[in-house]
């Protein structure tokens, strides 16, 4: 299932180096009429990385659009198994709720973690297109964990809008405020994130000092840095007690997970 990812195969990045070089010079020459040295250092670099995240951006769409309809059972298209079958089972990873946003029951006996990204495309897919139907169907016997995986390199505004989901959640209106970020269909930015914080009633003068102060830059990174150290490359993933499901994956990929654990947990 379609996921974006910040590791990909080697041959991406032989020809992947190519394009970006030249989309860096293409754009240094544009912006000065073929006179570089009036730029200094700073444009320069400015010119380069947009140039180089375009690039990337771009290629991995390309990728996304080559690869097979219909993958093999049990592989998420393009990425690797969802869950591992081992003899015992599938392959598990312990994976730390943290202190991070969450609903459902403390003691449900299935805990989804989500790590995800507010600029991700294929995190809002999941977001249209799934979660209702997760959270409709099975309510109470789950409990829903969301942390942070900002892919930096190709989202610009994955920190940024993050901050201003926790600082939504200061004023308890974090989920309303996960909402908007996926379904609001404004582009991401200061000017939405207060206009979003105005429409969900919050106190923007705070809302506004928080995401001024990067209040919580540091949870974001942990978020970020416990997903890899879980073995997380691309968003969405989700981690189903501790099962892995990578990409946004149909309902009945994650009903065929819950229902398993689920039944697990009834010969307890």
């Amino acid at each position: 299932m379609p996921s974006h990812s910040l590791f990909r195969h080697t041959r991406f990045w032989r020809w992947g180096g190519l394009l970006v070089l030249a989309l860096a010079l293409t754009a240094l020459l544009a912006a000065c009429g073929g006179k570089t040295a009036q730029l200094d250092e700073a444009q320069i670099e400015a010119i380069a990385r947009r140039a180089a995240q375009t690039a990337v951006a771009e290629a991995m769409a390309q990728q996304q659009a080559a690869r097979p309809q219909n993958p093999a059972p049990g592989q998420a298209q393009g990425n690797r198994p969802s869950a591992p079958a081992t003899p015992q089972g599938p392959q598990r990873v312990e994976v730390s709720v943290d202190d991070d946003p969450a609903w459902g029951p403390e003691d449900a006996p299935v805990v989804i973690i989500e790590f995800s990204d507010f600029q991700c495309p294929f995190c809002t897919r999941f977001r249209k297109q799934t979660y209702d139907r997760i959270k409709e169907t099975y309510g109470d016997k789950i409990r829903f964990v969301y942390r942070d995986f900002p892919l930096t390199q190709i989202h610009p505004e994955a920190v940024p809008a993050a901050i201003a989901a926790n600082c939504a959640g200061e004023q308890g209106k974090y989920w309303e405020y996960h909402d908007l970020l996926f379904l609001g269909g404004k582009p991401l930015g200061r000017d939405t994130y207060v206009e979003y914080a105005d429409q969900l009633g919050l106190d923007v003068d705070e809302f506004s000092r928080c995401i001024d102060e990067q209040r919580y830059l540091d949870e974001v990174q942990k978020d970020f840095q416990d997903g890899v150290a879980a073995g997380v490359r691309g968003t969405p993933t989700f981690f189903i007690n501790g099962v892995p499901l990578v990409g946004a994956q149909p309902f009945e990929n994650f009903q065929a997970v819950i229902e398993q654990e689920l039944a697990k947990a009834e010969q307890k």
